[in-house]
């Protein structure tokens, strides 16, 4: 929201504040207002496009705003159900009644020739309103049953005859069940509710916070009236948002070693899930499930619980093998979730002992190359180096994999530079993990990685 605005000449000095009461109520504090020279002011609220404002009575009525004086500005409602086209036909379907409620419409031309009109808006016919009752509450659910009780008001000035409700239901996931109420007359201003008129079923397999299009007809003799509300529904949905390692040790499953395969089950759907059953298999030559099955009664909307399941990887599974798992959780109301889950046993090594790059797809930018070095590794006979470089320059050598799992990273590193100028920097997913310079000796160095990033 824009308070107010102020120009004139240089050296203007000024004091303002505003706040939003409820009710659409705002109130301008306008406190010392010095000024130089001639100064014109503007009061009033604007959504800052520049063209849908309003200013308000005091704009401009007074030379400056006495100090330490409040205005209150309360604003008219607008008919949001209403829009105004291009070609200047102001169209729409009112949910509720407005009477002489005051409409301000502007045109302008190509040479800013512009007039204005206030029109009286003021609706008729019927005034059509609903409460829902679904299960214990009002909230629609997957797989439950929906009552809807419409009250029906009469806001024109005529009796209307032989009144019949209809309620459409043009939805995938909606069974309608009972949709016609005959009610007879409807006197002008009489006010109707229809306990549980209509009944309708929501399949199992409505997604979470699908919308339900409601076509509410009110046909009578006179005149036949229309509206279209939308309410939505809820259900529960399950995801998978972790997979992690316990082994008591490293957290790296190792070939022969048992260790738990921690699971973060999440509903992150609207909707209770209920009756849930978790199962873990494997059909990989190197893994076996010591202990596979989860049941518990509720996972409530919005919230997580971590599964803990058992395995043991075989003595022959190679270092560097990724198991494969298949994770399932099934629920009431036809709910399931299928997963695959990948698990890195043992580690997975660059040590530089091909006397190459080529182990994996390295790459290399800037203005010196990465190289083998045979010159002082922590282990083994080769290393990798970087270029000879000079100052404003820089070379990097970088690696881009799928990681199947969260996990570490680690590595061996040597630095010999220019202290506080030239750096060894290292990065994961474009964010720096740490930096070096100076005569740093050799060390081993930690990284986590995130779940189903990339490197």
């Amino acid at each position: 929201m824009e308070g107010f605005s102020i120009w004139g000449n240089s050296f203007n000095r000024y004091q303002y504040s505003d706040d939003t009461l409820s009710g659409w109520k705002i109130n301008f504090y306008y406190g010392t207002v010095n000024s130089s020279g001639s100064l014109n002011w503007i009061a009033g609220i604007s959504n800052g496009d520049g063209v849908n404002y309003k200013y308000t009575a005091i704009t401009d009525s007074l030379a400056q705003p006495t100090p330490n004086t409040l205005f209150s500005y309360t604003t008219q409602p607008f008919p949001t159900e209403m829009s105004l086209s291009d070609n200047g036909l102001f169209s729409g379907t009112p949910s509720k009644t407005y009477v002489n409620l005051p409409i301000k419409f502007y045109v302008e031309d190509n040479n800013f020739l512009h007039d204005t009109r206030t029109l009286n808006f003021n609706t008729k016919g019927v005034e059509i309103s609903y409460q829902v009752t679904a299960g214990n509450d009002s909230i629609i659910e997957y797989g439950e049953n929906v009552f809807l009780t419409p009250t029906l008001r009469n806001v024109s000035n005529m009796v209307l005859h032989n009144v019949v409700m209809k309620l459409g239901l043009n939805d995938n996931f909606i069974i309608s069940i009972d949709s016609t109420q005959n009610i007879g007359t409807l006197n002008p201003g009489q006010v109707l509710t229809l306990p549980n008129a209509f009944h309708f079923s929501v399949l199992n397999s409505i997604p979470d916070m699908h919308l339900i299009n409601l076509y509410s007809q009110v046909l009578a003799t006179e005149e036949n009236f229309n509206l279209t509300i939308q309410l939505p529904a809820r259900a529960a949905k399950l995801e998978v948002v972790n997979v992690s390692v316990s082994d008591g040790n490293n957290n790296i499953l190792m070939p022969g070693e048992t260790g738990n395969i921690l699971i973060s089950l999440k509903n992150s759907g609207g909707s209770d899930a209920t009756g849930l059953t978790s199962l873990l298999t494997s059909i990989d030559p190197y893994i076996t499930i010591v202990q596979g099955n989860f049941a518990f009664d509720t996972l409530s909307a919005n919230t997580t619980t971590l599964l803990n399941f058992a395995i043991q990887v075989t003595p022959a599974c190679p270092n560097g093998h990724i198991g494969y798992l298949n994770f399932t959780t099934e629920a009431d109301k036809d709910l399931l979730l299928y997963d695959s889950l990948f698990i890195p046993i043992g580690n997975i090594v660059e040590d530089f002992e091909t006397g190459n790059l080529t182990r994996f797809p390295w790459q290399k930018s800037g203005n010196s190359d990465w190289s083998i070095s045979l010159t002082t590794p922590y282990e083994g006979t080769f290393c990798a180096e970087s270029g000879s470089m000079i100052d404003n320059q820089e070379c990097s050598l970088f690696l881009e994999l799928e990681v199947l799992s969260a996990s570490e990273i680690s590595f061996y590193r040597k630095v010999s530079s220019e202290v506080n100028y030239d750096f060894l920097y290292f990065y994961i997913d474009g964010a720096e993990m740490g930096k070096w310079s100076g005569d740093v000796p050799g060390a081993k160095l930690l990284s986590c990685t995130s779940w189903k990033s990339y490197l």
